[in-house]
């Protein structure tokens, strides 16, 4: 059980159902293809910004391919 409050809760439910309409409408998974880029760029562009150590993948650059992988995830959870 979620330890947010009960208004909490339930205003993610409700957003967690209206992006779900959102998917399976016309270009939803577009839409979704173009959020997982956007943030991963985001990401990478903060990564500089900071003094981290990271263990990252060899292909950073394939942004493409990063997408076609969520996109695989994510139609593997459509079934």
């Amino acid at each position: 059980m979620s330890s947010e409050p009960g208004p909490v809760r339930e205003a993610n439910a409700t957003a967690i159902r209206q992006v779900a309409e959102a998917i399976v409408s016309p270009g939803g998974v577009n839409a979704v293809n173009l959020k997982v880029a956007e943030q991963y760029v985001a990401a990478f562009a903060n990564l500089a910004k900071t003094n981290n150590t990271l263990i990252v993948p060899s292909n950073l650059s394939d942004l493409a391919g990063l997408v076609a992988t969520a996109t695989t995830v994510f139609k593997a959870q459509e079934k």
